[in-house]
C-alpha cells in the first residue's frame, strides 16, 4: 500500500531533496510540493493526502500555528514537522496539538526518511536521531522508572516503529498482550497515549540512542 505525501516548506532545496529521496521507493508517491500552505489547502480540495510534511519556515508563521491551522483544517491529516531545530518544550507542545512527526533540516533525512512516513501513516510518533538526542540530553537527569524486561523489550521494538502485530511476532505472543504493555509502558512513564512513550522515553534515556549513518 502506497502512502500520498504532500510538501510544504519555503525552500526548494529541502522540496527538491524529498522529492530525490522520494524517488528511490515505490511506496510513497509525492502528491506535491509547495512554498506555503494556500496553494496546498486548493489541492485538498482535489486529492487525498496521508502525510505532510510541514516546513517551519512558512509564511514566517510558528510550527505551533502551522500546526494547529493545518489539522484545523483537515483533522485526520497526519503532520511531521521539519525544522532547524526543536526543543523539548516545544515538542512536548506540538504532540498535544497533533504533531506526529519530528525531524531536523541537517540530518541526514535519506537514511531514515521513507520508514518514518510509513510510521506517521500507521498511527506511530516519529522522532529523528537528532530530536531523540535532544530530548536526552536536556533530561540526563530525570529519575529512572522501573521496567519488566518484557516492557523494555516492547519500548526497543517501538524504536523501530514496526506495528504492535509485527512486534508480536517477534516477541512470540499476542496482539492483546502488546497493547496491554503499551498500556503499562503508559502508565509507567505517566504519560497519556502511546505516541507519547518515545518522547517520554527518549527523555529519560531509556532507549538507546540510533547511530546515523
Amino acid at each position: 500500500m502506497t502512502t500520498k505525501l504532500a510538501v510544504v516548506d519555503a525552500a526548494q532545496v529541502i522540496r527538491a531533496g524529498i522529492q530525490k529521496i522520494v524517488s528511490t521507493t515505490d511506496t510513497i508517491i509525492l502528491v506535491g510540493a509547495w512554498e506555503a500552505l494556500e496553494p496546498f489547502w486548493e489541492f485538498m480540495q482535489e486529492g487525498a493526502v496521508d502525510v505532510l510534511l510541514l516546513g517551519d519556515n512558512v509564511s514566517q508563521t510558528s510550527l505551533k500555528q502551522l500546526t494547529t491551522h493545518a489539522l484545523k483544517r483537515q483533522p485526520k491529516l497526519k503532520v511531521v514537522l521539519l525544522a532547524a531545530r526543536f526543543t523539548p518544550g516545544l515538542i512536548e507542545e506540538l504532540t498535544r496539538l497533533g504533531a506526529m512527526g519530528f525531524m531536523c533540516k541537517d540530518e541526514a533525512l535519506s537514511d531514515f526518511f521513507v520508514g518514518a512516513v510509513h510510521a506517521v501513516k500507521r498511527g506511530d510518533v516519529y522522532i529523528s536521531p537528532q530530536t531523540a538526542r535532544t530530548l536526552f540530553l536536556a533530561s540526563n537527569g530525570q529519575p529512572q522508572v522501573g521496567l519488566s524486561p518484557r516492557q523494555i523489550q516492547v519500548l526497543q521494538y517501538m524504536t523501530d516503529y514496526i506495528s504492535p502485530q509485527e512486534i508480536a511476532q517477534k516477541m512470540n505472543t499476542s496482539v492483546s498482550s502488546i497493547y496491554n504493555l503499551q498500556y503499562r509502558l503508559r502508565i509507567a512513564l505517566g504519560v497519556n497515549n502511546t505516541g507519547e512513550i518515545l518522547i517520554e522515553a527518549a527523555k529519560r534515556g531509556l532507549v538507546a540512542e540510533r547511530e546515523e549513518a
